[in-house]
């Protein structure tokens, strides 16, 4: 069974499932409410770097903006339901499977000034 991932700001992850039925967010185009089962993924900015949060659909469409959102009602696979401030998640996957793709997104993540940046030399 395929369930929603949260992943947090400082390395957590979470599995289970996103109870919000929506999410809002306001771009260009609007103040705008998007269905939870239309969504893909969602991408939070971090704090302090310009507004720019990601909602990548089902459909591929992409809307680009500030979620409106200050919760994420979340029931994880063992627990009790959650209210998990946006302001500590990184991603959500939407009925994400493949838990290899979820480490290297979790890497690609990172922040730049935490990544390796000279090439390792090998012996």
């Amino acid at each position: 069974m395929a369930l929603d991932i949260l992943l947090g700001r400082t390395g957590e992850s979470l599995r289970g499932r996103v109870l919000n039925r929506g999410f809002h967010i306001r771009t260009p185009f609007g103040r705008l409410t998007v269905a939870t089962p239309e969504i893909r993924r969602l991408y939070f900015r971090a704090p302090g770097s310009p507004p720019r949060d990601e909602i990548h659909l089902r459909n591929l469409d992409k809307l680009v903006g500030t979620i409106e959102d200050q919760t994420i009602e979340f029931r994880p696979a063992t627990g009790s339901e959650l209210a998990v401030p946006t302001a500590a998640v990184l991603v959500v996957l939407f009925e994400f499977v493949r838990a290899r793709d979820v480490l290297s997104l979790h890497a690609a993540a990172k922040p730049l000034s935490r990544r390796r940046t000279t090439p390792r030399s090998r012996r």
